[in-house]
Order: structure tokens, then sequence, then C-alpha cells
């Protein structure tokens, strides 16, 4: 996907318009664990898309042999922030902070309480936004494909404890809530969705590296780090 991005015509702008939607939710992330209410974060991811990523061509800038490309935009996004501050401090005092805390209309996306820095935040968020387009993909294929009790085992057994904090649920009460003969068929439903979820999460992250050695050790990061979550 780097790589179109260097390109002319609708597969570069596709390519960047694909990138654009992957970061925006970590983007914002990392302002609200600056402490921003919903609506100043809003404004800020707005600001620094349109600013920084659209009018300055941040991603046609990166650069391999400089790291990750998530490097590049947290280092640029905390420059953008602090400029935007010194610039609203010059022009009018700052609106008072914690807002979303007592205004339930605003806090509809409060930030996690569990990453230590905004880093964290945007990483966490990063990861998150991947694994879900991800699921969303197998998901899809799998309903293309009559696989839909897959799918259910898969979500119940796998998904829901990783994305939302549930407890797995054993494979013998799966089979007999599906009508399954026992936990080994619905062991092996399971098994056949994981093969697919795997080889799709692979070819995401191939599409947000520029090294393809850097594949495995992203992969091994971002389970790791859906698994602490759940």
């Amino acid at each position: 996907m780097f790589g179109r991005l260097h390109g002319e015509g609708e597969g570069a702008t596709a390519a960047l318009d694909s990138l654009v939607r992957r970061y925006w939710t970590p983007v914002f992330a990392f302002v609200r664990r600056l402490g921003y209410d919903v609506e100043e974060a809003s404004d800020l991811t707005q600001g620094f898309v349109a600013d920084v990523i659209l009018a300055r061509r941040l991603l046609h800038r990166a650069d391999p042999a400089r790291g990750r490309f998530r490097s590049l935009l947290v280092v640029s996004l905390r420059n953008y922030v602090r400029a935007q501050e010194r610039t609203r401090r010059r022009r009018a005092p700052l609106r008072q902070r914690g807002r979303s805390a007592t205004d339930p209309q605003l806090d509809v996306d409060p930030p996690d309480a569990s990453a230590a820095t905004p880093e964290a935040a945007f990483e966490q968020a990063w990861s998150r936004t991947l694994m879900l387009a991800v699921l969303r993909r197998v998901e899809a294929e799998c309903r293309r494909d009559g696989l839909t009790r897959h799918w259910a085992l898969f979500e119940a057994r796998i998904v829901n404890p990783i994305m939302r904090g549930t407890d797995p649920i054993d494979y013998g009460t799966l089979a007999e809530s599906t009508g399954l003969p026992d936990a080994a068929h619905a062991a092996n439903l399971v098994v056949t969705v994981k093969r697919r979820f795997a080889r799709a999460l692979r070819e995401e992250i191939a599409s947000t590296v520029f090294d393809a050695t850097e594949i495995e050790a992203e992969l091994v990061e971002i389970v790791a780090m859906m698994e602490r979550r759940g």
C-alpha cells in the first residue's frame, strides 16, 4: 500500500484514503489521552489529518530507513498539538479542560485507562482498528461462503474474549448450543476460521509496513496487545 501512495491516479487516491481511515481513530485516541474532551479532540484530529497528513503529504515523506511510519506520525502529531496549543494561548485563554467528565453528551469515547501514555493509547487504538478491519473482512467472507455457523463459533470462542473481555465459551457448550455432535466438531469449525483470520491478519499487516521482514514482529506485537486488552 505504501508503494501505491507514490503513484498517481485512482490507485494512489484509494491507498491514501485507506490509510487516513486506518489512522483516524489512533490519532483521536492519542489526543484524548492528552486530556482533551471529545469536541476538542475531534477538532484537533480533523486539523492534523487535513493540515499534516494531507496538505504536507506526510505519507509520501515516510522513509523506510528511518523506522516505522507510525513513529513518524506520532512525532508529527505531538508537534502539531503543541503548535496548536501555542497558537491558542496567544489568541485566547485555553478552554477549561475536563468537561467530558461532567458532560455525558461529550463523554462518549473516554480515553483508555489502561494506556499509560498518549503513545500507548495510539498503539492500542491502531491495533484495535486493524483487528476490527480484519474481523469484518473474515466475517463477510464466512457469510459469503456459507460458513455462518463457523463464524458464530469463532466469535464466541475467540473474538468476544479478546475484543469484549468476556470469558471464552468451552467447546462442549458451543457444540450443544449449535447442534453439533461434540466438542471436537466445534473445535474443528473454529480452527477453519482461525486459519482464514491468520491469513487475513498477515495480509493486512503487510499493507502497513515498508519491509516484509517487519511482518512477524508486527504480528506478535498486535496479538499480544489485543490479548492484554482481553
